[in-house]
């Protein structure tokens, strides 16, 4: 459990996730949410076309986007300007407007 947590705090502090959103995140984890979302993307991941190979697998509007083809701050952006254009279904999260101003 130790190591999940130092696994979780190392990604918080990667990605530049606010203090608010990590507790949102590790609230999503603690009462279980976070497993019902996940099989959900799971049932969504085996329907893919083409399947997926690696992970991350990010497809945006239906079409993959090779993370291999992007420097991480561009695909991160390109992620951040996806979920812009559907504000009002997602919720944008600080990293696009703190970090890259989306």
């Amino acid at each position: 459990c130790a190591k999940k947590k130092d696994i979780l705090d190392r990604c918080f502090k990667e990605t530049g996730i606010t203090e608010d959103d990590q507790q949102d995140i590790k609230g999503c984890i603690a009462d279980g949410e976070g497993l019902t979302v996940q099989r959900q993307l799971q049932r969504i991941t085996a329907m893919l076309d083409p399947p997926h190979k690696y992970v991350p697998w990010v497809v945006i509007d239906g079409k993959h986007l090779d993370a291999g083809d992007l420097s991480k701050a561009k695909w991160v952006k390109a992620v951040c300007q996806a979920i812009k254009v559907k504000r009002g279904i997602f919720p944008l999260p600080h990293i696009c407007t703190d970090k890259l101003g989306v």
